[in-house]
């Protein structure tokens, strides 16, 4: 529909504070894992809720353009599939089981290499968003110039967040966004300043890097936020662009699961300590 409607949907389903590969609740796990764990059935319920606004939003469009003499037919393109089991590669580490993530980690990593061993592995290979026609194209194919441009201000006004029935029907549906942003971005600052500076995360990052550095890893950073991010990121890096195949890869995949493992036993303190954090972060993501 609108790239307004994509935020959106992005911020309810929680794809927020995104860390390639990486993840760890705790040295145990808190409750189930894999399918009917609590974590996949919440993203599932919010993903219908989603698509639920979606649907609300587009027939309101629609009604509104038919009151401006406009054809309009509600368009909500079918949301992704539910994989089979929760996604780890994406997920921060402070949000997956310790359990869970050392399964994934002893075959994949960080994420990084593992789509040049694994092409075509859904846990690791990108994902390619399902697409469906827009049936309003074909409406303003039929129409002169004149008509499109009416079509098109009637459909989104003058200018952003200025009228249109995209507009007045997303504000009806979702609320006042910009002013939620806003607010949803000052407290986010404010819990990402308290995690940076809780004396129980600091001591938990300054072990966690201490016992990186005793195997051998260097750090871009040791600070709360950013530790957990180091080896990913630097592996990113190295990783470039273009492709890599055979033995390569497959040498670059054992250095990474080395690395990786090595990440998540310094970690899994300094994980269960910025988990209340790294939640309330994600709770605020703003859309």
């Amino acid at each position: 529909m609108t790239h307004r409607l994509t935020m959106m949907a992005t911020a309810l389903t929680g794809t927020v504070l995104v860390l390639a590969g990486c993840g760890a609740q705790s040295g145990t796990p808190a409750g189930p894992a894999g399918p009917a764990g609590a974590e996949p059935v919440r993203d599932r319920a919010l993903a219908a809720q989603v698509q639920d606004q979606r649907r609300q939003a587009q027939n309101m469009i629609a009604d509104c353009m038919k009151q401006q003499g406009f054809t309009y037919v509600p368009h909500v393109p079918a949301a992704s599939a539910t994989p089979s089991a929760p996604s780890i590669r994406g997920q921060h580490p402070a949000l997956v089981a310790y359990e869970d993530l050392k399964t994934f980690r002893q075959k994949y990593g960080f994420g990084v290499y593992a789509a040049d061993v694994y092409p075509q592995d859904p846990n690791v290979a990108p994902r390619q968003p399902a697409t469906t026609p827009n049936p309003n194209d074909a409406v303003k194919v039929g129409l002169d110039p004149a008509a499109k441009e009416a079509y098109n201000k009637a459909l989104h006004g003058v200018g952003k967040g200025n009228g249109g029935c995209v507009n007045d029907s997303m504000k009806a549906v979702f609320g006042d966004t910009p002013a939620d942003d806003a607010a949803k971005q000052a407290q986010s600052r404010q819990t990402q300043s308290a995690f940076e500076s809780d004396p129980g995360v600091v001591q938990a990052a300054n072990a966690y890097a201490a016992c990186l550095g005793s195997r051998g890893h260097k750090l871009s950073s040791t600070k709360p936020g950013m530790i957990e991010k180091s080896l990913h990121q630097a592996l990113v890096t190295a990783r470039g662009q273009g492709n890599l195949t055979g033995d390569a890869a497959r040498t670059a995949l054992d250095n990474e699961i080395h690395q990786a493992m090595d990440d998540l036993e310094c970690g899994k303190d300094y994980f269960v300590a910025a988990k209340p954090f790294v939640t309330k972060l994600r709770a605020n993501a703003v859309g």
